[in-house]
């Protein structure tokens, strides 16, 4: 039944996949470029993490104006935030197109956009290949560590005047989406996930090893996409664990996206993109943005 229910949001969707899927490169290329269609700010900025030892660098993507805004913490996946060969010179304009396209769109929205960059500060600015899972140092952990990022990155945005404290979301793809859904289901520290500084999540394409062998259970509203045809993480894993979840977990959400593979997103706003991964990034665009309208904006301050 969930698994119908799943389909049926998925074709609620469908009905705008034509005019998103033709239109996403010109709109990506607008809020990509120079910013005249959507004014934002760009900053880099430090903060400590949570972990109580590591100065981290982000990218501060804010919209114009005097706020307060709501805000999102960006976690990047396994190959960092930078665009490939220019993590030697990191800055905001070194940002992959994946990255800065959507912290620049968040903007564009109303939403004060910070990118942890969770893997430079700690020496592996590059990050990992493709099936280095096993061998990445525990220092950069999505269970133990990265989580750490995130709540660092959410207590220095409540210390801003143009931040609404009450309204903080999370945002991660494939590792990150792991950090962000070990965040929202276990928590980290002794607060745990009832202590969490965040009031929605959005993970895009994690892997579901751990959340689906300890039966994990989202704290807070989560909309989990799933990439169909993922050629790095298992997607039955993730179908099997959301599934099990949204037999009893209220505000869990979860997408599949058929013939779609890992870093669709990506992918879609480059030349080598596939039908399935286009129609992927621009329903999963839609969902997100309602989704977190609805959890972080709609909803009562708290």
């Amino acid at each position: 039944m969930e698994q119908r229910r799943c389909i049926r949001i998925r074709a609620v969707y469908i009905a705008l996949l034509a005019v998103f899927a033709t239109a996403f490169a010109d709109i990506a290329g607008a809020v990509d470029g120079a910013g005249a269609e959507y004014p934002v700010v760009v900053e880099t900025v430090s903060f400590d993490s949570a972990d109580g030892a590591t100065r981290l660098v982000g990218y501060l993507f804010r919209p114009e104006g005097v706020g307060p805004f709501p805000a999102l913490v960006l976690m990047h996946g396994r190959a960092g935030v930078h665009a490939a060969g220019r993590a030697a010179n990191p800055s905001a304009d070194s940002l992959s197109a994946r990255h800065r396209h959507w912290a620049r769109t968040w903007a564009a929205q109303g939403y004060l956009a910070l990118l942890v960059d969770g893997f430079g500060p700690r020496g592996h600015a590059g990050g990992f290949p493709r099936g280095s899972y096993r061998d990445r140092p525990a220092a950069v952990d999505e269970q133990t560590v990265r989580p750490r990022d995130a709540d660092g990155a959410a207590v220095w945005l409540r210390t801003r005047p143009d931040v609404d404290a009450g309204r903080i979301g999370l945002f991660g793809w494939s590792n990150g989406a792991m950090a962000t859904l070990a965040r929202v289901t276990r928590g980290v520290g002794d607060g745990g996930a009832s202590a969490t500084p965040f009031r929605a999540a959005v993970a895009l394409y994690p892997g579901c090893a751990v959340p689906e062998r300890t039966r994990a259970r989202p704290q807070l509203p989560l909309l989990l996409v799933i990439a169909g045809a993922d050629d790095e993480v298992s997607p039955e894993r993730c179908i099997r664990w959301a599934t099990d979840v949204a037999s009893g977990v209220a505000g869990f959400e979860w997408q599949v996206h058929p013939g779609a593979r890992h870093n669709f997103d990506g992918r879609a706003l480059g030349s080598g993109a596939s039908i399935a991964d286009r129609e992927a990034a621009a329903a999963t665009e839609a969902a997100a943005f309602a989704f977190i309208a609805r959890h972080l904006v709609a909803a009562p301050a708290r």
